[in-house]
């Protein structure tokens, strides 16, 4: 695994830690699942597109971001999402990549600027229908009201409260191992992995790719997997692009 090179900028009255590298567009978003950090990605970092700008960051409450000061409800955190990207100066348009949790943030980022998003890559995503089973089947004794666990149904209720998702093309990545056996029984991992083969119905443009020798963290166990999704949809983007400027 590679060391990702990391930095602090304030954007949206908060400290964030980022990683950025690359100049061409699109740029490639990577946005962490539930407490994960930057280097979560570490094993693909570096084989991402062709020279294409490529970022990930730190929610507030992990590594060097500030600690949350309001709850991290999906609308807060595309909010802080936004105001990151124009401090950076990153424009659009972006091709998603959002891993679990993070995949709840794509669904709404991309439903709230439409325009700026031209694909979404799903890696092991959270689904509204996991997340009003998970609710339904664990009893909460305590909880954190800022933290962005214990606001995902909130995030859910939003996702459906805000526009229609865009028609952009999105590709699924599906792990079809139990991630652990004490916390993720075969049964429950097959009907998690039904509501991620819904998430194409989000758009007229899915495919599904399945990660048969992983569990939840593909882009740990089936690296290059991982890649050659992302290559290949930055490829399909840059060809749309391209004749969007032939016109």
């Amino acid at each position: 695994m590679i060391q990702i090179k990391k930095n602090v900028i304030t954007a949206n009255e908060n400290d964030f830690e980022y990683a950025i590298k690359g100049t061409k567009s699109p740029a490639v978003l990577l946005i962490n699942g539930a407490g994960g950090p930057i280097e979560g990605w570490s094993r693909i970092w570096d084989k991402i597109g062709d020279e294409n700008i490529v970022f990930a960051y730190n929610r507030p409450g992990i590594g060097k971001s500030s600690k949350h000061t309001v709850a991290q409800t999906g609308n807060n955190m595309v909010k802080d999402l936004r105001a990151l990207l124009m401090s950076l100066n990153l424009e659009p348009p972006y091709l998603i990549v959002g891993h679990s949790l993070g995949g709840l943030i794509a669904n709404l980022f991309a439903r709230v600027y439409p325009d700026d998003v031209r694909g979404i890559i799903f890696i092991e995503s959270s689904t509204i229908k996991d997340v009003l089973a998970n609710s339904k089947r664990k009893k909460v004794t305590d909880i954190n009201e800022l933290a962005e666990v214990d606001n995902v149904l909130t995030t859910t209720k939003q996702i459906e409260e805000s526009g229609a998702f865009p028609s952009i093309p999105i590709t699924v990545i599906a792990g079809t191992k139990p991630a652990f056996s004490w916390i993720m029984p075969r049964k429950l991992k097959e009907s998690r992995l039904n509501n991620q083969k819904e998430l194409l119905s989000l758009s007229g443009k899915g495919k599904i790719t399945l990660a048969r020798k992983s569990g939840h963290f593909p882009q740990f166990t089936e690296p290059n997997l991982v890649i050659n999704e992302i290559n290949n949809l930055l490829q399909e983007m840059c060809g749309e692009e391209q004749i969007k400027l032939d016109k």
